[in-house]
């Protein structure tokens, strides 16, 4: 415990600060659980800092962790959270005391993460031990997702007796790391294959290792061969991103999420394809094209239009149209020449026409730019996102038109024939 007066630590059998003489019974006594969980984790690893290289080290680094969390757990509850801890297996029951709230919890595993005091060899055994914690023992617990992030990272760094092999290829474990890099942390998916591939790409051949109290692997089976067909099982995951995790990983789009919340709940739970930003088509001679800016969300059931602006939502709901009810969408070029004395300027759209069952036509623009560096900056990102769209919905060539002060004067080059 710490007083608040002078933020010296106190046992809790003291009746007054040693320090400053405050009494330990006043309101004023508190205790500061970010400064005491710093304190414990220099008192418990500080005496095991050389430890990490050897297999029988895990035992000694899960000892601290689990010291380290009873010791927490006494000075600010009165009573351990780990009973029974067996030093041979790592085995421990959990009976954490009920003030001992996941906001503590939270507090104890970011510290024992970002902390520097823990070596290079040891933070990947702690981050383990943490993952298998959180996941198993807590399995509601939301810690921060960097904060997740990182311990699925530190435990692929866990290579004593290839337990970073044997936890990865839990089937329990998989589907743990799939569901946060699809709906949690989905801008942590490259990094988490990347670390495993350059796993893949280091290690040796040779026969599996044990880890102490534990089965090991068969030791027939070759490391190297485990750790490649390990990494395709992974990277050939469906790791897709639903519409919600998209829309809460994008500030921009906050506002979109709680306007599905009100009026389409159920597409939010839909797998992510493609965002395109979009103009409503305008009838008349519009140089450049002026509706109203709209956004086309896609994903793997259908095609959701929005518009862009809140006060053009007020009163309108979504338009959704089911994969099912959409034919094909055409894509299109428009070019518009408007001139200013005596000079001109072209500004180019794609024209993206959705045709449906029922011979019904929507029609939007969007805009690529006026110069050759705005087209050449805009066309590579509108292809990746078509040739997604194009593994949902058939896509074909549409019309292609240039017109001059708003009157259509030829045909123009095809601006989409790269689409698969």
């Amino acid at each position: 415990m710490y007083c608040t007066e002078c933020g010296h630590g106190i046992d809790g059998t003291l009746k007054f600060c040693p320090e400053c003489g405050t009494k330990i019974g006043d309101k004023t006594f508190k205790v500061a659980p970010v400064e005491l969980i710093q304190s414990l984790i220099t008192k418990h690893f500080s005496v095991i800092a050389g430890y990490g290289s050897a297999p029988d080290d895990r035992v000694i680094v899960h000892s601290a962790i689990v010291n380290l969390f009873n010791d927490f757990s006494r000075q600010m509850f009165g009573s351990d959270c780990f009973e029974n801890f067996d030093k041979s297996t790592g085995d421990a029951d959990c009976d954490f005391p009920i003030e001992f709230t996941d906001e503590h919890i939270e507090l104890v595993v970011e510290a024992l993460i970002q902390s520097d005091e823990l070596n290079d060899l040891i933070k990947p055994i702690v981050a383990g031990f943490l993952f298998w914690f959180v996941y198993f023992t807590f399995s509601d617990l939301r810690i921060n997702p960097t904060i997740a992030h990182k311990i699925k990272l530190l435990t692929l760094d866990d290579k004593l007796s290839d337990s970073n092999l044997r936890w990865f290829s839990n089937t329990e474990v998989f589907g743990f790391i799939k569901d946060f890099y699809k709906n949690i942390f989905p801008g942590g998916k490259n990094e988490f294959l990347s670390a495993m591939q350059s796993i893949v790409s280091s290690v040796k051949p040779g026969p599996l290792g044990t880890i102490p109290g534990h089965s090991g692997f068969d030791n027939n089976k070759d490391r190297k061969t485990e750790w490649e067909n390990l990494y395709t099982i992974y990277n050939s995951a469906d790791i897709s991103l639903s519409i919600k995790s998209v829309l809460e990983t994008q500030n921009w789009l906050e506002e979109y999420k709680l306007y599905f919340e009100s009026n389409f709940t159920t597409f939010l739970d839909q797998e992510f394809v493609a965002l395109i930003q979009c103009q409503e088509s305008v009838i008349g001679n519009k140089s450049p094209i002026s509706g109203k800016d709209q956004i086309l969300f896609f994903s793997t059931q259908g095609i959701c239009e929005v518009y862009a602006k809140k006060k053009h939502r007020r009163n309108s709901q979504p338009l959704f149209y089911t994969l099912s009810e959409v034919a094909e969408i055409s894509i299109g070029t428009e070019e518009h020449e408007s001139f200013s004395g005596f000079s001109s300027s072209v500004s180019t759209f794609m024209v993206f026409t959705i045709f449906t069952t029922s011979n019904k036509i929507y029609t939007k623009h969007i805009y690529l730019g006026d110069t050759e560096s705005k087209l050449n900056a805009s066309r590579p990102q509108m292809m990746e996102r078509l040739q997604n769209i194009s593994k949902f919905f058939t896509i074909v060539e549409g019309d292609v038109i240039q017109s001059s002060s708003g009157f259509s004067i030829s045909p123009a080059i095809g601006f989409w024939q790269g689409i698969d």
